[in-house]
């Protein structure tokens, strides 16, 4: 939200700028807005490919688990029970690996806080 707003103020600057000095200086704000505006979503989506390169093969496991149980289920009378408990075990290894991607997550999020909040140190002589 600040991004859009920034990029909108150096636009208004810059089309109210009195002197070329002025609108050198909106120009300049509005470059580095958008080069950081893009930045960030050039940034993040690249992260969680990265992610999800760790996560995807184990998905595609458990999915591929419960389609291969379900192609050797052939006994009606117990297939409701079997399909139950295979839906069932599915499930819950979908739930672990997203908890398990959330507490990556998580991390990630916590560690750029951190950073965000972390004021550089000037070196003393």
């Amino acid at each position: 939200m600040f991004g859009v707003a920034a990029i909108v103020a150096a636009f208004v600057k810059g089309m109210t700028a009195g002197s070329v000095g002025e609108a050198a200086a909106a120009i300049g704000l509005a470059g580095l807005t958008v080069g950081i505006f893009v930045a960030f979503f050039v940034q993040r989506p690249s992260a969680a490919l990265e992610r999800n390169a760790i996560f995807m093969p184990w998905v595609s496991i458990v999915l591929t688990t419960f389609w291969t149980r379900l192609l050797y289920l052939d006994d009606p009378a117990t297939l409701d029970a079997k399909l139950g408990h295979a839906a069932k075990e599915a499930s819950d290894e979908l739930s672990a690996i997203a908890l398990r991607y959330a507490a990556i997550d998580g991390k990630e999020l916590t560690v750029a806080k951190q950073a965000a909040r972390t004021h550089p140190v000037k070196p003393t002589a």
